[in-house]
């Protein structure tokens, strides 16, 4: 969504393609690979360890990738989120996400939450979590998504880097050097010539 909406933005402003071929990111293809790295605990279905050690990396690669290409704008806000995001689920081996969000979401039940079953990459936070105001606590309703802090602060960093990459701030022509008239040339009036 914040690809989307930053993309609107840069085109609606008179942004344009050949703006953002120009914008020359560095070591893309880490990016493709860090995403294929976080998708692939949900994917592959492995247990809550070896996924742990599959997002570990996924965080690892896109970091990477964001540090190479600093000289964006944007990109600062975006190493930001991931270290939000990389803090909490460092400490906790896992993303902790909070029931009332799931609640709030309808994804499960007053009744039903002592049995959900979250992805590998996640886990029901306990009181032995931490930092836990770093988790997914943010419900989003009409998406039915639960977003964290780091996941809001990547969403605006993103979205700016796309917007900027389109519409790139503007250059101030540089003027030539302005004529300036030169100063009427003063000649010393010759004497009258005095005649005997």
């Amino acid at each position: 969504m914040a690809v989307v909406i930053g993309g609107a933005l840069g085109f609606a402003l008179g942004g344009r393609a050949t703006d953002a071929a120009e914008a020359r990111f560095r070591a893309w293809w880490l990016l493709p690979v860090g995403v294929g790295l976080q998708a692939a605990p949900s994917l592959l279905d492995v247990g809550a360890d070896r996924a742990f050690v599959w997002v570990a990396a996924s965080y690892l690669v896109l970091s990477a990738f964001v540090v190479v290409n600093l000289h964006l704008v944007g990109m600062p806000v975006v190493l930001l989120g991931l270290a939000m995001n990389v803090v909490v689920i460092g400490l906790n081996q896992g993303m902790p996400v909070r029931t009332d969000a799931l609640l709030a979401v309808g994804a499960t039940s007053q009744e039903d939450l002592a049995t959900v079953v979250l992805d590998s990459k996640h886990h029901l936070e306990t009181g032995e979590d931490r930092l836990t105001w770093l988790g997914d606590i943010i419900p989003v309703r009409p998406t039915g998504e639960i977003l964290s802090f780091g996941d809001l602060v990547l969403a605006v960093g993103t979205g700016n880097v796309i917007f900027r990459v389109l519409k790139p701030a503007r250059r101030t022509r540089t003027r030539g050097p302005s004529a300036v008239p030169s100063a009427p040339r003063v000649t010393a009036a010759t004497p009258p010539t005095l005649v005997p």
